[in-house]
C-alpha cells in the first residue's frame, strides 16, 4: 500500500513582481519524514513554506497546494494552522509587553504551567528564567529561535515549515591551539574568528610553550559585528631558556552592543604552581614538564 503524501504542491506557480520564483513546481511530503529543501538565496526556499502556509503577498498562485486531501488555496493562515500547519520563521518576531510565558501559551492546546514549563525545558532554557521574561528585543536571536520552538512544540500541529531553522541561533566558537617548540623551531600562528550572528559566542586560546632557542608569534583577531556577540581572545606563552615568544591579541568590534575581552600572558611556569608540585617530590623538571603538559592539554579549562 502507498502512504499518502500529507501535503503536495501541484504544479505551483507563483511570480513575485516581475520574476517567477516557483515554476510549476510539484513536491510531495510524506508523515513521519524530516524534508530539507536546499538550494542558493533566491532559489525560492522561503517562498514555498510562505506560499504554503499562505502568508501575506504569496496567496496569489497558479495550481495547487493539497493537505491531508485537502486544497488549501481557500483557507486563510489563521485555518491552515487550525488544520495542523504552521510556520518556524526565519526571523522571529518580537512583541513588546508581551511575556515568553503569554506567547507560548497563545497557541497551545495544553495551556498549563507545566506544559509550557516541559516545553521551555525541551529547547534547553530554563523556565524560572524565562517565563516572565518579554519577548521582545531584550532577547538573542537564538534565544527567539528557541522560544518559537517551544511554542510550535505546545501547539502540537501535523506540519512544521521550518524557514532557515540554523539562521541566528546562538553560535558558538571555540578555537584551541597548543603547541610546544624547542631547539630552533620557529613557531607562528595567525587566526582570525567573525562573530556576524546575533548571539554568537567565541573563544580564541592559544597555549604555547617553547624551549632552549625556540621562537613563536602569535596573533589572534576576535571581530564581533553583531547585537550581543561576545568574545575573548585568550593567549597564554610559557618561555624557558633562551627562547622568545611574542602575542598580539587584536580585538575589533562594529556593533554597540557587541563585547570582546583579551588576555595576553608571557612568562615563565607560575612559581606557586611549580613549588606545590616541588613540595610533593617531583624535581624542578618533572614539575615543569607536568605543568607544561597541562597546559598542552585539550582537557585543559579557562581559568
Amino acid at each position: 500500500m502507498t502512504e499518502r503524501a500529507i501535503l503536495e504542491t501541484r504544479k505551483v506557480v507563483l511570480d513575485l513582481g516581475d520574476r517567477r520564483i516557483l515554476d510549476h513546481l510539484s513536491l510531495q511530503f510524506w508523515p513521519g519524514h524530516v524534508h530539507a529543501v536546499v538550494g542558493p538565496n533566491g532559489a525560492g526556499k522561503s517562498t514555498l513554506a510562505h506560499t504554503i502556509m499562505g502568508l501575506s503577498g504569496y496567496s496569489e498562485f497558479e495550481g495547487d497546494i493539497v493537505f491531508e486531501g485537502e486544497s488549501l488555496s481557500a483557507l486563510s493562515i489563521d485555518q491552515r494552522a487550525r488544520k495542523g500547519i504552521t510556520l518556524a520563521w526565519q526571523e522571529p518576531a518580537r512583541y513588546v509587553g508581551l511575556t515568553v510565558k503569554s506567547f507560548i501559551s497563545a497557541g497551545a492546546g495544553d495551556k498549563s504551567s507545566d506544559n509550557i514549563r516541559r516545553a521551555l525545558e525541551l529547547v534547553g532554557l530554563e523556565p524560572d528564567q524565562y517565563l516572565d521574561r518579554a519577548a521582545d528585543r531584550t532577547l538573542s536571536g537564538g534565544e527567539r529561535k528557541r522560544i518559537e520552538l517551544a511554542s510550535i512544540l505546545t501547539m502540537e500541529p501535523k506540519l512544521v515549515l521550518m524557514d532557515e531553522p540554523d539562521s541566528g541561533i546562538d553560535s558558538v566558537l571555540d578555537m584551541a591551539a597548543r603547541i610546544s617548540g624547542r631547539g630552533d623551531d620557529q613557531i607562528r600562528i595567525h587566526e582570525k574568528a567573525n562573530l556576524k550572528g546575533e548571539g554568537a559566542h567565541g573563544v580564541l586560546r592559544t597555549n604555547i610553550a617553547v624551549r632552549e632557542t625556540a621562537k613563536a608569534e602569535i596573533k589572534n583577531t576576535m571581530v564581533a559585528s553583531a547585537a550581543f556577540a561576545r568574545g575573548h581572545v585568550d593567549c597564554k606563552e610559557i618561555v624557558q631558556d633562551k627562547a622568545i615568544a611574542n602575542a598580539i591579541p587584536i580585538v575589533e568590534v562594529h556593533h554597540p552592543k557587541a563585547h570582546v575581552t583579551h588576555e595576553a600572558s608571557i612568562g615563565s611556569v607560575d612559581s606557586k604552581q611549580l613549588e606545590t608540585l616541588l613540595c610533593r617530590g617531583l624535581t624542578e623538571d618533572d614539575a615543569t614538564n607536568l605543568i607544561i603538559e597541562g597546559l598542552l592539554s585539550p582537557n585543559q579549562q579557562q581559568a
